[in-house]
């Protein structure tokens, strides 16, 4: 779902309800009021309250649709939020309690996903420290504590208490609910991630301590990537991301601006583990900055990496303008028309940096460009919307009309109605 207000996602919506309206013989002008409670249509009201939940509005609240609200609420509503207070987790905390009110099982899926949530909660709340962020991890994945000795992010002194390794402070104790422990589970990548990303915030680290403990991240990748059996570990080859490499390029070259270190570790990445999706954000930065000191390393790793992911646009044109102004007008060609040939590539360059292609380099601009820019494509009509006249089939429908902001007051009050009906 589209966080934005777009019309593909209304078209998509409304396209749905009357494929829904037509296959239970019902007027496709009924009243969705009237179809809150049928079972036919609960695939429809998840995805409208997702989509409401994306975009901070307040749901539909109904009862049968409480079993599916709460985990879209806890996933969604409160991670779109760019600031994070202690307001947020406290109402976040009690929509979670509730849920695991109203059922004596819950599903093991939500529970990862509330954990998951609560983590991020910690680690971008104001002066969230990452012992603490350990801390709850290993509460909530008992078996993530020998995976955090590995990555020598942990260690144990003498008492066998556990403590952060690289500044010698002590983990503390936490409680949490029974629920929320998941004995048999690993965290994920995002979460490994985020205690990557609190570390490298909170602390100083030097070109040392970061080779050392990406070495250390490598061996383990390594270690488990080579036993077939660990295939719900975060590490294995179909789970394992390169978002804690994403975290790594960062601090090299925010921090220590060390793009070639950088460039070393992304190699030696790239060679030795598997890799089910390599991100690109932080990566394409990295080519950029390379492009601007070593050129030869910038188009190394772009040839590289493009192979495995989609590196930005702005990277190729970095590549270019720096061959161009070094006088290598002959390889600025090839990456140009590489560039071009790539539909997703050449259909995002800039209108500035196009101008400066065709005015500057005097090139002509990339096929796909032009097709995005100048043309006017035909309007697609679905079936629904040819039922209804003209002025009306671009109309916001009732069920996206007049609606409110999220307001977690309302939300929990709503709960604690339904549960009293339960309880009765």
């Amino acid at each position: 779902m589209n966080k934005g207000r777009n019309k593909d996602t209304e078209r998509f919506l409304k396209l749905l309800l009357e494929r829904l309206l037509i296959a239970n013989n019902l007027p496709l002008d009924t009243d969705i009021s009237a179809l809150m409670d049928k079972e036919e249509f609960l695939v429809f009201f998840r995805m409208l309250n997702r989509f409401k939940l994306r975009r901070n509005r307040l749901p539909i609240l109904r009862p049968t649709f409480v079993r599916h609200l709460i985990p879209f609420v806890l996933e969604s509503k409160f991670l779109i939020s760019r600031r994070i207070g202690s307001s947020d987790l406290e109402a976040f905390l009690k929509i979670l309690y509730r849920y695991l009110s109203f059922s004596e099982t819950n599903d093991p899926r939500i529970i990862m996903k509330a954990d998951a949530a609560f983590l991020y909660f910690m680690a971008k709340m104001p002066g969230s420290k990452v012992e603490i962020l350990l801390a709850y991890t290993m509460a909530m994945f008992p078996q993530s504590r020998s995976l955090f000795t590995s990555l020598n992010l942990i260690s144990k002194n003498s008492n066998g208490k556990d403590y952060l390794t690289h500044n010698g402070k002590m983990i503390p104790n936490c409680n949490i609910r029974d629920e929320l422990c998941l004995v048999d589970k690993m965290p994920s990548m995002k979460i490994i991630q985020l205690i990557y990303d609190r570390l490298f915030l909170g602390h100083e680290l030097t070109k040392w301590d970061v080779g050392a403990l990406f070495s250390r991240y490598l061996d383990e990748v390594r270690r488990i990537q080579s036993q077939d059996t660990l295939s719900d570990h975060p590490f294995c080859r179909n789970n394992h991301s390169s978002l804690i490499l994403e975290s790594f390029i960062r601090y090299i070259i925010t921090w220590l601006k060390k793009p070639v270190f950088a460039y070393n570790r992304v190699i030696v990445f790239l060679n030795s583990v598997y890799c089910s999706e390599l991100k690109s954000r932080y990566l394409s930065i990295l080519i950029s900055d390379l492009s601007r000191r070593s050129l030869s390393h910038a188009c190394s790793l772009l040839i590289r990496a493009e192979m495995d992911t989609k590196v930005d646009s702005d990277v190729f044109f970095s590549i270019i303008n720096e061959m161009m102004r070094l006088g290598e007008e002959e390889s600025a060609k090839k990456y140009y028309a590489y560039a071009c040939r790539s539909e997703r590539i050449s259909k995002s360059f800039t209108d500035s940096q196009i101008a400066k292609i065709c005015v500057d380099f005097k090139w002509d601009a990339p096929k796909y460009w032009l097709i995005n820019r100048l043309s006017v494509d035909p309007k697609v009509i679905s079936k629904f919307e040819n039922e209804k006249s003209g002025s009306n089939s671009d109309r916001t429908p009732a069920w996206l009309q007049k609606e409110k902001p999220f307001n977690t007051d309302v939300f929990i009050s709503f709960l604690d109605g339904y549960q009293k009906t339960e309880n009765r």
